[in-house]
């Protein structure tokens, strides 16, 4: 049928491919389920390094007259019987950790999207959270946007909070700032 199959009957066996100048430029590991990209050792299902080589660690995706998309999926429940997400559900979480001396359990910042509803019927109500690290182990919520568009700053309740109205010229004469009570 025109396919090649390694490993067919997934018994435990790794599979690595070299290049010119790495030795583990895509490695599978079979015990394991996961697959490395400059490493024999991934941490995670995907995991890219540019190990030792003094170069960036990179992911581009190109596009020619159609945009690039990077999407992500959420499903609750499995993938043989999917449920929709609920309130306070985290649907995703771009995270950055960086080296403390010891290890990455330091989390610097994070940007995170949570249902702030049940998603039901075409409709995925949710908000956007901004988090940084000030000196604890963990990132906390610092910013918010909410589903109906406003920017919580220093809180995550809507009411008495100073909002920054946007003001775009021609369209909108009213001063540049107001308070909801």
């Amino acid at each position: 049928n025109g396919s090649v199959i390694f490993n067919d009957p997934g018994n435990d066996r790794d599979f690595r491919v070299e290049s010119s100048g790495d030795a583990n430029m895509f490695f599978v590991d079979g015990g394991n389920n996961k697959i490395g990209i400059g490493t024999n050792a991934p941490a995670d299902l995907l995991h890219v390094t540019n190990g030792d080589r003094a170069v960036d660690t990179r992911i581009q995706l190109q596009s020619f007259g159609q945009l690039p998309i990077f999407s992500t999926l959420f499903a609750a429940g499995t993938q043989s019987s999917p449920t929709v997400a609920t309130s306070g559900t985290e649907l995703m979480r771009y995270n950055i950790s960086s080296w403390d001396g010891t290890d990455y359990s330091q989390s610097a910042a994070a940007i995170r999207i949570v249902a702030s509803a049940d998603h039901a019927d075409n409709s995925a109500p949710s908000f956007m959270a901004f988090d940084t690290n000030s000196t604890t182990r963990l990132a906390t919520e610092k910013m918010r946007l909410t589903k109906d568009g406003q920017l919580l700053i220093g809180t995550t309740a809507t009411q008495g909070v100073l909002n920054t109205k946007v003001q775009q010229e021609g369209l909108d004469s009213t001063a540049g700032y107001s308070t909801t009570r």
